[in-house]
């Protein structure tokens, strides 16, 4: 019966798929190429539909249809995508859709990019210390070779697909673009206030762990009269996505950021707001070497280090200008654009 209810629900999703591109072609194509695909992780996570949300911004000549490429989500995507007309491009990005929960979704990709140019934009692995989730490096090479164009989000996937550049994630972009409203929003808000800490939380560091550093954290705050808080930067019952704006809020709204997930340092670098990161997967500890940030990187094995370094106070000075990144990120959409606009020599 549960198999028969995930076929139906795919085949619904499917459908939903047919309908959006009937529509974009419908109602006309946005500038002079027209229709694409995306393929990201998902739109209930706030780092992976930012990424996404940045990408469709940054190439406005196209109307997209977004595919979900998690396992509840991807039979409906699958069958989409077997019956999309040869040619039309399929843009991954962004999110950490490099890990092997993915990999049925990269199978399918592969078949596809044979008579699709692919485009692969703002995606990283992600490699846990806690458990294994990376795809074997051979499989990333075979991803990258079939690409048209690549550029990965970190300097260890660029080295595994052993080819492609290295741009700042695709977030940041949208992130900058929005910090002018969050900053006025904040700056309305903020009143005779306690100071307040952000705890971003990941599951992959496991409920103990995650308890013991909340627990930390919480008595520090009590200590020296700061505001606890959390985030997950996860939205599983939001209509139809995630509502970033709510989520980056509370980021703007914190004094310090503590988090553990790789977006959490990624919104407060671009928000301009004090951070330390919990390095419990090698993703974090790249993206920190892209902005010239080692120096707030904190074990994650025992709470001690980190309340020994919210001791010492937290310099956040020596990163790399968030508009070098923007700038890198819009140099970016223009080489995808290039590439896209060309297959096997010839302009589509």
């Amino acid at each position: 019966m549960l198999t028969f209810l995930n076929r139906m629900a795919g085949r619904r999703r499917s459908l939903s798929y047919h309908l959006q591109w009937a529509w974009n072609r419908l109602s006309g194509s946005v500038g002079e190429r027209g229709n694409a695909v995306q393929i990201y992780c998902s739109a209930f996570n706030l780092g992976d539909y930012l990424a996404a949300a940045a990408i469709r911004k940054l190439l406005p000549e196209y109307r997209f249809v977004s595919l979900i490429c998690n396992r509840e989500e991807w039979e409906g995507a699958q069958g989409f995508l077997r019956a999309l007309p040869a040619g039309v491009p399929l843009v991954v990005g962004g999110g950490g859709l490099l890990q092997r929960y993915f990999s049925p979704a990269w199978e399918d990709i592969l078949v596809s990019a044979k008579n699709h140019p692919l485009c692969i934009w703002g995606i990283g692995m992600c490699d846990s210390l806690v458990r294994e989730t990376a795809i074997p490096p051979q499989f990333v090479r075979e991803i990258a070779q079939a690409a048209s164009f690549c550029s990965w989000r970190d300097p260890a996937t660029a080295e595994a697909a052993g080819t492609g550049a290295v741009t700042p994630c695709p977030s940041i972009w949208l992130t900058d673009q929005l910090r002018p409203g969050l900053a006025a929003e904040k700056e309305r808000r903020d009143s005779a206030r306690k100071p307040v800490l952000l705890h971003a939380i990941h599951n992959e560091m496991g409920r103990e762990r995650n308890l013991s550093f909340a627990a930390a954290l919480q008595q520090w705050c009590s200590e020296h009269g700061w505001e606890y808080r959390e985030e997950t930067n996860v939205r599983p019952g939001s209509w139809g996505h995630i509502r970033p704006r709510q989520v980056l809020a509370n980021y703007m709204a914190a004094d310090l950021v503590v988090s553990s997930r790789l977006h959490g340092c990624i919104m407060a670098y671009a928000l301009g707001r004090p951070f330390l990161a919990l390095c419990h997967d090698r993703k974090i500890t790249q993206f920190l070497s892209t902005i010239g940030a080692e120096h707030v990187a904190v074990p994650h094995d025992s709470p001690t280090p980190l309340i020994d370094r919210l001791d010492l106070g937290m310099p956040n000075n020596g990163m790399k200008p968030i508009a070098d990144c923007v700038a890198e990120i819009e140099r970016t959409a223009a080489e995808v654009r290039a590439s896209l606009a060309f297959r096997n020599g010839r302009e589509l």
